[in-house]
């Protein structure tokens, strides 16, 4: 099942239910589109745009969030965003960071447009969003947090209700996913956008603190 819903002005959630991540999409000009998940979301996202070109960001490389863009690069222009860590996994096809031989896919290749680091800023219309490393899930992890407006865009780097992204994938860090975390609660979020699951537009800051406390808590020998 997937949900459309706009949760700020120009600001639209799809919200997967499935194997898909979360896609978020700013009706700016052009429009910007966080992660494209599988094609069930991307067909949402193309009812949203239109026929209008976009900037497409990946948060990181696994195809549950980039295996719709084939996809949305036929229907769309695109100009797509990444780190360079992740960003040159998918240039390269590397199966050991997107894992699209899990979904039964033998290649995938993306051609990265503009590599993003640490304070880079994507400007969405009103929304202007700042790229943070957020390494652990991946190397190369992203989140985007505008200040101004109290949102993070969070990726698989922690979730709604005390979750963070899984580090047993290759790549993965529960040491580095943890700085991440303690990072992450120290801004003032008010909209937590993540990655996967629900999305929360009055307190985000509580539950990137609750993600923290069970990370702490349970330690890196559950990861």
């Amino acid at each position: 099942m997937i949900r459309v819903a706009e949760v700020l002005p120009k600001l639209y959630a799809v919200v997967s239910y499935g194997l898909s991540s979360n896609s978020y999409v700013i009706m700016s000009e052009p429009p910007v589109i966080v992660d494209t998940g599988l094609s069930e979301v991307t067909n949402r996202i193309t009812e949203l745009l239109a026929g209008k070109e976009a900037v497409v960001v990946f948060t990181h490389a696994h195809f549950d969030h980039t295996g719709g863009f084939k996809l949305l690069s036929k229907r769309i222009e695109c100009y797509t965003v990444a780190s360079r860590e992740d960003g040159e996994a998918l240039v390269k096809g590397d199966e050991s960071r997107i894992l699209h031989r899990f979904f039964g896919i033998r290649e995938y290749r993306i051609n990265i447009d503009r590599f993003v680091k640490e304070g880079s800023v994507i400007e969405a219309g009103s929304y202007r969003f700042t790229v943070l490393e957020t390494p652990g899930h991946t190397p190369g992890s992203i989140c985007l947090y505008d200040r101004e407006h109290r949102i993070l865009i969070s990726g698989d780097t922690v979730f709604t209700g005390g979750g963070v992204g899984r580090v047993d994938f290759p790549g993965g860090s529960f040491s580095r996913l943890l700085a991440s975390v303690r990072r992450l609660a120290s801004l003032d979020v008010r909209v937590l956008l993540p990655g996967h699951g629900s999305i929360e537009t009055r307190d985000g800051g509580s539950e990137i603190k609750l993600a923290l406390m069970m990370v702490e808590r349970i330690g890196a020998s559950f990861f």
